[in-house]
């Protein structure tokens, strides 16, 4: 039975991959997905859940604008700060093998705003939604303290894991044990103030992956 502790099986997976653009200027950091500026862990969430398919669906390039405030200056010296972008990449893999392999453009444009002295700056970036299938092994484990029990695998050689339990389902998707995106999303936590802060379990910032009460807060 697949709810018992210790087993082991193959399934086929569809992984789906996500352009994350984090900008940074000065002390102020930004993350855009191709749908919207992300703030925390739960919206992350939705657009992998939501927002990724609807573009892979239309299987068209698709056009990520954005129009931010931001401080683009040094208010003491009048001198720009620094700016600097990066494209990460979020992912998560679902139990099917229905999705044929295929990758969509995605180009980022987004422009700051800075109010106190009216100016604008551009940044644009190209990447791609990446979507295909693999087949991997699928383990059991306990879900240490949390009601239910974690399934795990390693794809790319990168463990992913996917919490059963109370709010967890067979339609959620496994995302990865330590996922730099989410780490960001929390180091950056004082700057977004609408992250809430969670209880750490052990030395666990959530139950798994993406799984974290921000996301139930936000619902």
């Amino acid at each position: 039975m697949e709810n018992k502790q210790g087993n082991s099986w193959a399934e086929w997976f569809t992984v789906i991959k996500v352009p994350i653009l984090k900008i940074t200027i000065g002390d102020q950091v930004f993350f855009f997905s191709p749908t919207r500026r992300i703030r925390t862990p739960s919206e992350l969430l939705k657009v992998l859940k939501e927002d990724a398919w609807r573009i892979i669906d239309s299987e068209k390039p698709y056009q990520a604008k954005f129009y931010e405030t931001a401080r683009l200056f040094d208010y003491l010296n009048a001198q720009e700060v620094p700016t600097s972008a990066t494209v990460l990449t979020a992912e998560a893999v679902w139990k099917q093998n229905r999705e044929k392999a295929r990758q969509i453009p995605v180009n980022f444009h987004v422009i700051f705003y800075d109010k106190m002295w009216n100016k604008e700056k551009e940044i644009t970036s190209q990447s791609l939604i990446d979507i295909y299938r693999v087949k991997a092994e699928v383990r059991i484990v306990p879900s240490q303290g949390i009601p239910g029990y974690r399934q795990e695998t390693i794809i790319e050689g990168k463990k992913l894991v996917r919490l059963h339990g109370l709010f967890a389902t067979d339609n959620e998707p496994f995302t990865p044990e330590d996922d730099p995106i989410l780490n960001e999303l929390f180091k950056h936590a004082s700057i977004n103030s609408e992250v809430p802060r969670l209880k750490r379990l052990g030395d666990k910032k959530n139950l798994s992956g993406y799984m974290d009460i921000t996301f139930f807060l936000k619902e």
